[in-house]
C-alpha cells in the first residue's frame, strides 16, 4: 500500500467526516493511530481492506437525524445513514480506487459530485462549490449566445428517498463492472449493504450515494443532452435547459417521459429565467468574498515561522473582537506536519514564498482581515435590504445563500454585541433559522435549541464558545425535559460535551435514553466501559477504537490535524448553505 496511498485514504475520511461527524472522525483518528502502532507494516493496510469489501455482507451502518428546515416551532429532520469509523475508510478506499483505474469519468453536462482529477486528492469529490460555480457560468454563457431564450429550471422532487433502490443497485454494478471487475466486486458488498439499511431510495449520508445517483441519472442525461446539446445543465437534482419560452410545457412533458417513472418534478420549484436575471441571482458574492480560508492558512504559516509572536497575533485579534480558531491553528502550527509544509514553501511550492512568511507582520494580517469585516458588511447591507420569503422562487433561493455566505463568515470576525445588532437585520424567514441560532446562543447562554438543530450548527458554536472562552454550561434533569426525545439528539449532546461546552452527570442524562444509545453515549465518553450489547458492531466498533482514550486526548484529536493535507476546516463556513437554484 505504501505511505502515500496509506495517509491518502486516512486523509479522505477524515476530511469526509470533520465537520459531517465529530464523532467518526474521532474513530478514523483513532484507527490510524491504533493500526499504525499494532500492525507496524502499513502495507497490510490494503489487504486488510480488500479482503473486508470483498466479504462482509452487513456493513456497521447508525441511523441518524439531520436538521433539514424549521417550520414555526417544529423541527423536520432528514433521514440520514452513518457508516462507521471502519465503513468511511473503506469507502474512501474505494473511492480512490475508483479515480486510479479510471472505469468512471466525469460528463460535461453534470456538475455535481465531481471526481478528482488525481488519486491523490486528499477528498472523494472536487469541491462542491466549484462545480455549482462553474455551472452558473456555463449557463450564463449560453444565455448569452442565445439571447432570445430562457433558462428552464426543473427540480427533481425529493430525488434521493424517491429513487427505486433495486434499479439502482443493478445500473450501478453494471456500470462499475463494465469500467473494471476488480472495483465491482470490491463495491458489491458495501452497496448493496448501504442500500437495503436505507428506508427508501438511495440513503442520504455516504459518499457512494452521490456516485449511486450520478449513475442512475445517466441514462437521463444521455437523452436529454442529445435533444439539447450544449443547452441541458444538472447540479444534482436541479435542472437547466436553455430553449424558447413557449416550449416550457413541451420540455416538461419531454423530461417526464425519459425520467426514471419514480422521479417526479418539483412544481412549486419550476422557474423560467432570462439572461439579465440569470445574471442577477448567481451574481458571485465578489473574488474578495472568498479570501477568508487564504487568510486562515497565512496564520498558520506565520505562527509556524514565528511562534514567539503568537501571544501578540492573538492578543490583536482579540482586540479586534474577530473570533478566528486559534486554538486549532496554535495546536496545528507546532505539529511535525505541518513543519514539513513550511519547509515545502521554503522550496518555493505553495500559496506564499518564504520570504513573504518571513517578514509578514501581525498588523498585515489583522489589516486584511479588517478588510474583508468591512466588505463583508457593506455586502451584508446590500444584501439585507432584498424581500425574502419562504418560497421557493430561484429569486428567493439565490439571495438567501448569498447572504448565508456573507452572515457565516461574519460569524468569525464580529464580536458578540456586532452579531446581536446585525441580529436585528437578518431576514424573518426560516431559511435564516439556524444562522439566528448560532448568535442567540452565544447571547443567551442557551444551548438546547442548538441542540435540536443539530449539525455543524452544534460544531459551529462549539468553536465560537471556545474562542470567546465561555464557560461550561452545566445541564440538569430541567434541560433534558425540554427535549421531546433525547435519542434523537444524543448526538448533538456528546459532541458538545467532547467539546468541553456543556457537562452533566452521567447518571441523570441516562435515565432519558433508550438501551442502545445508554451504550452508544457511555463507550465515546467513559474510557473504561465495557458495553454489554456484543451484537451491534456499530457500537462494538467504536468500543475497539476509544477505550482508554481519555476525554482530554478526544478534545486534543477534534481540535488538531492528522496531517497537513487534512483541511482546515469550520464548519460554520457552510452553515445552511445548499448550492442549487
Amino acid at each position: 500500500m505504501g505511505n502515500e496511498l496509506y495517509n491518502n485514504v486516512a486523509i479522505r475520511a477524515l476530511n469526509q467526516t470533520k465537520t459531517l461527524n465529530p464523532i467518526i472522525y474521532l474513530a478514523v483518528r483513532c484507527f490510524f493511530e491504533n493500526f499504525s502502532k499494532k500492525y507496524g507494516d502499513i502495507n497490510l493496510l490494503e489487504e486488510y481492506i480488500k479482503r473486508k469489501l470483498y466479504v462482509r455482507k452487513y456493513w456497521s451502518i447508525k441511523e441518524n437525524k439531520l436538521y433539514k428546515e424549521k417550520e414555526k416551532d417544529e423541527f423536520i429532520y432528514r433521514d440520514v445513514l452513518s457508516l462507521s469509523a471502519f465503513g468511511v475508510i473503506c469507502e474512501s478506499f474505494l473511492m480512490r480506487k475508483i479515480v486510479d483505474e479510471e472505469c468512471l469519468e466525469n460528463k460535461d453536462f453534470v456538475y455535481s459530485y465531481i471526481l478528482p482529477d488525481s488519486k491523490k486528492s486528499t477528498r472523494n469529490y472536487q469541491y462542491y462549490f466549484n462545480g455549482y460555480r462553474e455551472r452558473n457560468e456555463a449557463i450564463l454563457l449560453a444565455l448569452n449566445n442565445n439571447s432570445e431564450k430562457i433558462a428552464l429550471v426543473l427540480d427533481l422532487q425529493k430525488f434521493y428517498p424517491s429513487v427505486n433502490k433495486e434499479n439502482v443497485k443493478k445500473i450501478f454494478l453494471e456500470k462499475i463492472k463494465k469500467g473494471n471487475d476488480e472495483i465491482n466486486k470490491l463495491s458489491n458488498n458495501i452497496v448493496c449493504s448501504l442500500l437495503n439499511s436505507s428506508s427508501s431510495g438511495i440513503p442520504i449520508g455516504p459518499d457512494l450515494s452521490h456516485l449511486m445517483a450520478q449513475i442512475y441519472l445517466e441514462y437521463f442525461d444521455e437523452k436529454m443532452i442529445e435533444k439539447f446539446p450544449n443547452n441541458y445543465f444538472r447540479y444534482v437534482d436541479d435542472i437547466v435547459i436553455i430553449c424558447n419560452g413557449e416550449e416550457k410545457d413541451y420540455i416538461k412533458d419531454f423530461v417526464k417521459g425519459i425520467l426514471p417513472p419514480e422521479l417526479k418534478i418539483n412544481e412549486s420549484k419550476t422557474d423560467k429565467l432570462t439572461f439579465n436575471e440569470w445574471q442577477i441571482l448567481t451574481k458571485s458574492n465578489d473574488k474578495i468574498s472568498e479570501n477568508f480560508n487564504e487568510i486562515l492558512n497565512e496564520i498558520t504559516a506565520f505562527i509556524s515561522m514565528h511562534p514567539l509572536k503568537i501571544d501578540e497575533l492573538e492578543e490583536m485579534l482579540n482586540k479586534q473582537g474577530f473570533n478566528i480558531p486559534l486554538r486549532r491553528i496554535k495546536k496545528q502550527s507546532k505539529s511535525k506536519n505541518y513543519m514539513r509544509f513550511i519547509q515545502s514553501l521554503m522550496r518555493g511550492i505553495g500559496f506564499l514564498s518564504t520570504y513573504e512568511i518571513y517578514y509578514m507582520k501581525p498588523e498585515s494580517i489583522i489589516s486584511k482581515l479588517v478588510s474583508l469585516k468591512e466588505f463583508y458588511l457593506l455586502k451584508f447591507n446590500e444584501l439585507s435590504q432584498f424581500k425574502y420569503s419562504n418560497d421557493n422562487s430561484a429569486e428567493n433561493r439565490s439571495n438567501t445563500q448569498r447572504l448565508k455566505f456573507i452572515l457565516n463568515r461574519l460569524l468569525y470576525l464580529c464580536t458578540l454585541e456586532e452579531l446581536e445588532k446585525l441580529l436585528i437585520k437578518i431576514p424573518k424567514t426560516e431559511k435564516f433559522s439556524d444562522t439566528k441560532e448560532v448568535i442567540l446562543s452565544l447571547s443567551n447562554k442557551n444551548l438546547v435549541n442548538t441542540i435540536k438543530f443539530g449539525g455543524k450548527l452544534v460544531q459551529t458554536v462549539c468553536e465560537l464558545w471556545k474562542e470567546n472562552n465561555f464557560a461550561k454550561i452545566n445541564f440538569t434533569k430541567e434541560d433534558f425535559l425540554q427535549f421531546r426525545n433525547l435519542n434523537e439528539v444524543i448526538d448533538s449532546i456528546i459532541i458538545m460535551y467532547l467539546y468541553q461546552v456543556i457537562t452533566f452527570e452521567k447518571d441523570e442524562i441516562l435515565k432519558y435514553l433508550d438501551f442502545i444509545n445508554k451504550e452508544y453515549f457511555l463507550v465515546i465518553i467513559d474510557e473504561k466501559y465495557i458495553p454489554t450489547l456484543k451484537d451491534n458492531e456499530y457500537i462494538m466498533e467504536l468500543y475497539g477504537l476509544l477505550k482508554n482514550v481519555s476525554l482530554e486526548r478526544k478534545n486534543e484529536l477534534l481540535f488538531t490535524r492528522y496531517d497537513n493535507d487534512e483541511s482546515i476546516q469550520l464548519a460554520g463556513l457552510d452553515l445552511g448553505i445548499g448550492y442549487s437554484l
